[in-house]
């Protein structure tokens, strides 16, 4: 009776959904984000989240300072929330057949299976999808661009044509950058996760420290999104605990390893000498400096551009990190081929 009771309620919730509350209309600036489930929750307000869900978060602020009227769909808990002007909701709340002008799909295509009402679609990707997900079931079709990050992020959907591509670079809020810290030219930062970092560090920092041995590291990331996605893999468990064991024995001595909170990175970074070096890495070819670091995923003029907005003020925040010559680039180079 109870499943019943259940089963007519959820059915009645649907038919109320796309009737008496369907957004039919839209103001001309109604924006979605969608973001669909992940393993974990998270908003402005959160700690432990990666680079995509910042990139999100920073999207959506500032295309609200554009004038949208931004809704974001995403693991954010069981209530709604607002922030800096932005709407957070339950993702399952997300409607298709609502009127808006532009929907943003973060990351995955899957979505495009709906008939999404939108006047504009876009694609985020931050990751290296196979092609054949956006090309399969006349996904491509339905959507006006594919954001991308770099070229040679492009080169990896060498089946999709140019006219559904747009490539749109990672941005850095300088500002961030900017305190009265006292500069620190023998700190290194690392900001990426530690399934893309880890299996080189500890031999990086070690062979660093050998030719530089006031050199400090800090970690701008930590184990817990990895212990969460890997909870049931034995395998890459073993490999974090032998990684921290290899991380600690290569600090040695009065060397300080420590772990930022996300978002924290800006601080630190604030504290170096000069920005850093970048690290490209293959998932999309992006520079690693800022990543994780509250720093990254800044939107820059490009996707605005695209999105239907005019380009911000602040053209510096679409700036990467300079590098700067010595030791630890060099080094990372080297690693990067090995």
């Amino acid at each position: 009776m109870f499943n019943l009771r259940a089963g007519r309620f959820l059915l009645k919730q649907f038919i109320d959904r796309n009737t008496k509350y369907r957004k039919r209309t839209s103001s001309g600036r109604d924006l979605v984000i969608y973001c669909d489930y992940t393993d974990f929750i998270w908003h402005p307000q959160t700690k432990g989240f990666a680079g995509s869900e910042e990139a999100a978060i920073n999207l959506a602020r500032e295309l609200v300072k554009l004038g949208w009227n931004v809704t974001v769909y995403n693991n954010c808990g069981h209530n709604p929330l607002s922030f800096d002007g932005v709407m957070y909701r339950p993702f399952w709340e997300f409607n298709p057949r609502d009127s808006q002008d532009v929907v943003i799909l973060w990351r995955w295509p899957k979505p495009l299976d709906w008939d999404i009402n939108a006047q504009k679609i876009f694609i985020d990707s931050h990751d290296t999808t196979n092609e054949s997900f956006f090309t399969t079931r006349h996904r491509l079709s339905k959507i006006n661009r594919l954001f991308l990050k770099s070229k040679y992020h492009r080169s990896l959907f060498s089946n999709i044509p140019d006219h559904k591509i747009a490539v749109i670079p990672n941005g850095i809020d300088l500002s961030l950058l900017e305190g009265a810290e006292e500069k620190d030219p023998f700190l290194i930062i690392n900001t990426s996760a530690a399934d893309r970092s880890m299996s080189v560090l500890p031999k990086l920092f070690r062979e660093v420290k050998e030719r530089v041995p006031h050199v400090r590291l800090q970690w701008a990331a930590g184990w817990d999104l990895f212990k969460l996605f890997n909870a049931n893999r034995p395998d890459k468990l073993e490999w974090m605990n032998s990684t921290r064991l290899e991380m600690k024995q290569a600090a040695g001595g009065n060397r300080v390893v420590g772990k930022l909170e996300p978002g924290r990175g800006g601080q630190a970074l604030s504290a170096r000498r000069d920005p850093g070096p970048s690290y490209c890495f293959s998932r999309t070819g992006s520079h690693l400096g800022p990543e994780g670091t509250g720093l990254w995923m800044r939107p820059r003029h490009d996707q605005f551009r695209w999105i239907g907005g005019e380009r911000p003020v602040r053209d510096q925040d679409s700036m990467q990190a300079d590098e700067h010559s010595g030791i630890v680039r060099s080094l990372l180079l080297r690693h990067r081929g090995s």
